[in-house]
């Protein structure tokens, strides 16, 4: 049965999730960082986010603040303003290991019901 997850995010904002639990999917850094690379490739081109491309620049400063997430160093998000919002939600909370193949994922979710 769904009810409600009331809480404040991580960025401050009030909000009230209708369900049962929450999923938290991470990934070690690593592989995170290997498939944000992939998508801005696939999504803005080499041309355009290699050196001397016209999102060079901001293609560095993302990946300098995404390598930045887990350790806590990153300005805005980050794993340890995750993990205390997560610690204060008043829902289960369902950690998923994103580096684990898509259909042990859904087996997973699935058990949870």
């Amino acid at each position: 049965m769904t009810g409600f997850c009331p809480a404040v995010s991580a960025n401050g904002a009030r909000r009230s999730y209708p369900a049962s639990a929450l999923l938290f999917l991470t990934a070690p850094t690593d592989v995170r960082l290997a498939r944000l690379r992939r998508r801005e490739t696939a999504i803005f081109g080499v041309d355009a986010i290699g050196p001397g491309g016209a999102r060079h620049k901001e293609y560095e400063a993302f990946i300098e603040w995404a390598t930045a997430y887990d350790d806590n160093t990153a300005i805005g998000r980050s794993r340890p303003g995750h993990e205390t919002w997560l610690s204060r939600l008043p829902c289960p909370v369902i950690r998923l290991d994103g580096s684990e193949p898509i259909d042990i994922l859904v087996e997973k979710v699935v058990a949870v019901g």
